[in-house]
């Protein structure tokens, strides 16, 4: 396969309207977000007793990095029996891609395979792709 037509395949597989590709998934799509938050904070509050003082919450975007930095993997999705949502390559391991739209508010999530990642992130074509 020649540079332009790998280049023209993974152009094609983009979500219509989400032409922007980024490395892995907004926080939403990991449980961070404003709802898990407030829910946590709940939990901390329902798990009082009486006579106890008010529990101390984290400021929201500190208690977004620490959740992330409980899952520090979460862009590697693992093993996957679909293809990849770009170059339509056989089933395998797969990694988080994120399109988003012109705007960058809305998007779409996509599982690629590693040649696929490294493409979006460096431009770098796979081994079986020559000019």
């Amino acid at each position: 396969m020649k540079t332009k037509q790998y280049e023209a395949m993974i152009r094609n597989n983009i979500p219509k309207g989400y032409p922007n590709l980024v490395c892995g998934w907004p926080d939403p799509e990991h449980g961070i977000h404003w709802d898990a938050y407030r829910s946590d904070c709940m939990s901390l509050v329902d798990a009082m007793q009486p006579d106890d003082d008010a529990p101390v919450f984290k400021p929201f975007k500190e208690w977004c990095e620490s959740e992330r930095d409980k899952i520090p993997d979460r862009n590697d999705l693992g093993f996957y029996t679909k293809r990849c949502c770009l170059c339509q390559s056989f089933p395998g391991d797969r990694f988080a891609v994120t399109a988003f739209d012109d705007s960058m508010e809305d998007y779409d999530t996509l599982a690629v395979c590693n040649d696929c990642l490294i493409y979006i992130a460096n431009g770098e074509t796979p081994n079986y792709v020559s000019d």
